[in-house]
């Protein structure tokens, strides 16, 4: 298992998908040039809260999300050294594993969020999910891991087990 910098395992303290992961990061370059060439001349607390209600006033959940990464997180982009640390970020953040879900219906994100901490308890502690829906997907899920597609849907199973389903209704049929 490849080793995470405490930054990618601060953002996925509460990052799940690999959407979130490259909007966050995308939120952090404009903290980089808020704080450097912002109305704060130097980092204080203020400056992140302030930085979201000026910059991003409609993503008020992502404002808090961000800002639970706490003080600690934001001083370590020093005036200089933001920018190599966010290279790293992205460069880790490339690495991570990847899992491919398809549904057949869109989940909130409290619902993303329980499916990715089962998937880090089970499969691996850094995974981020690409999420889909398929509407053809009718119960159940898809999804590729290791480059291999596993289909556990209502319509596979039905696909695999057509003949004993036939044979269950016909012998229904004769029952009755």
């Amino acid at each position: 298992m490849k080793m995470i910098s405490e930054n990618i395992k601060t953002i996925l303290s509460n990052t799940y998908t690999n959407h979130d992961m490259k909007r966050r990061i995308g939120f952090l370059e404009e903290f980089l040039v808020y704080k450097n060439f912002g109305v704060h001349e130097q980092y204080t607390e203020f400056c992140i809260p302030m930085f979201f209600k000026e910059i991003k006033k409609e993503k008020t959940e992502e404002a808090r999300i961000l800002f639970e990464w706490g003080e600690e997180f934001y001083a370590r982009f020093e005036k200089g050294g933001g920018e190599n640390i966010l290279k790293q970020i992205k460069k880790e953040a490339e690495e991570l594993p990847v899992i491919t879900i398809y549904f057949p219906a869109s989940f909130s994100q409290k619902e993303l969020k329980d499916i990715g901490v089962w998937l880090r308890k089970n499969v691996d502690i850094s995974i981020l999910m690409e999420v889909f829906v398929d509407k053809n997907m009718i119960g159940g899920c898809g999804f590729i891991w290791n480059n291999t597609y596993h289909d556990f849907s209502f319509r596979n199973f039905v696909a695999r087990h057509t003949n004993e389903l036939q044979l269950m209704l016909n012998e229904y049929d004769i029952q009755r």
